[in-house]
């Protein structure tokens, strides 16, 4: 059975590899068309703006590697260096002898799918790995800081992380400071072309639509073509938000728990196993194994639930299991971290 369940998940990979580089399934999401439309304003107008017609307000709400990235080698040249990247991630878990992390990494199920997407996802599950391996260095931080660039999410990820892994305080404060340089030279862009001091208003939007959403009309608010600045807008979204749910505290905890449950076992939204057509649940089920693996060796290493509990339950109200990737990415790679010489450089 485990070696009819590895051919799977090899033919899983190629065939949706296949698929990517043959239509255009890396760019069907409105995520990764809004990505696009960045990347085409940076090239044409040295404009970071998700906005398709004039005048071009930055955006406030994506972080800007992925576009950037996106502007320099198209849509088809990201994936490839998406596969590239995860390749040499998998590569270097073999060579320091963790042979079966290398390989679950590579072949991955939600890995694969994300790895041939035009979602940040796809670039940060293996530069997330590449920093893993290598915790000594002594800008360790401030590379995770510059991760966040690419997935604002990271701002809740990697202060745990670092006080788990952390000897003494003093090396945990060390990291923290330079992992906040991007994060506030960014919020600092934001500030001068936006008017406020935002580092990413994906945070507000998502609470807004998923959790807020449920119990209040949100058709009003959610509509910014009529602001001048989207860091006008995200701060009237924040205001509403916080309003709401004090008003709707017993509504906002069910529908937030019930989005975090749904992040942590659902396998992967069905919308991104179309190109198996009628077949979508056979696959969509076959996920599972892998979802139950992850979750035993968490469970082999204890110590990481904590930093991964407040992550999860930070951003799991979406409901959406790409936000659990970086979970995933922690758990496999997990005793090729714990075992590295930790020793700080201070």
């Amino acid at each position: 059975m485990i070696f009819l369940y590895i051919l799977f998940l090899a033919f899983f990979k190629i065939y949706i590899t296949v698929f990517a580089l043959l239509s255009d399934y890396p760019t069907f999401t409105s995520d990764a068309k809004e990505y696009l439309i960045i990347a085409h304003n940076l090239k044409t107008h040295l404009t970071f703006s998700s906005d398709t017609t004039p005048p071009l307000r930055h955006d406030v709400l994506r972080m800007p590697l992925y576009p950037l990235i996106l502007m320099l080698l198209s849509s088809k040249g990201s994936i490839i260096l998406q596969h590239i990247l995860l390749a040499l991630s998998s590569y270097l878990l073999i060579r320091r002898g963790y042979r079966r992390e290398g390989f679950l990494l590579f072949f991955s199920p939600t890995i694969s799918v994300f790895t041939n997407q035009n979602l940040t996802e796809g670039l940060y599950v293996p530069l997330m790995t590449l920093l893993l391996l290598f915790p000594t260095s002594k800008i360790w931080g401030f590379l995770w800081g510059m991760l966040s660039l690419l997935r604002q999410s990271t701002v809740l990820f990697f202060p745990p992380l670092m006080w788990i892994i952390s000897k003494n305080p003093k090396r945990f404060i060390y990291h923290c400071l330079l992992f906040m340089i991007p994060i506030i030279l960014w919020t600092l862009v934001n500030y001068i072309k936006s008017g406020f001091p935002i580092f990413s208003g994906v945070f507000s939007t998502s609470v807004l639509v998923y959790v807020v959403g449920k119990f209040t009309d949100i058709s009003q608010i959610a509509d910014h073509s009529k602001f001048e600045s989207l860091g006008e807008w995200i701060s009237m979204v924040n205001g509403f938000i916080i309003s709401e749910i004090l008003k709707h505290p017993v509504e906002t905890l069910v529908i937030w728990l019930k989005g975090t449950l749904y992040t942590i076992i659902k396998p992967i939204p069905r919308g991104y196993l179309y190109p198996f057509g009628n077949a979508w649940l056979f696959v969509y089920l076959l996920f599972y194994p892998y979802i139950l693996l992850i979750y035993k060796r968490l469970w082999e290493e204890k110590r990481l639930i904590f930093p991964l509990l407040v992550y999860i339950l930070c951003v799991g109200a979406v409901g959406d299991p790409r936000l659990r990737l970086p979970l995933e990415v922690l758990i496999i790679v997990k005793d090729a971290l714990l075992n590295a010489d930790k020793d700080s450089p201070l």
